[in-house]
């Protein structure tokens, strides 16, 4: 989602899904992802 925030798929099925737990749980939500497969910079 972060390398690609405007795909067709992560905008109609995956971003809906995060916000709605963005509203459900604000405490556990952080401003920047983690990602988990970062190439070294």
């Amino acid at each position: 989602m972060a390398q690609h925030p405007g795909h067709p798929y992560i905008a109609v099925n995956d971003a809906p899904k995060l916000e709605a737990l963005k509203q459900l749980f604000p405490e556990r939500t952080a401003p920047q992802p983690v990602l988990v497969n970062r190439s070294p910079a």
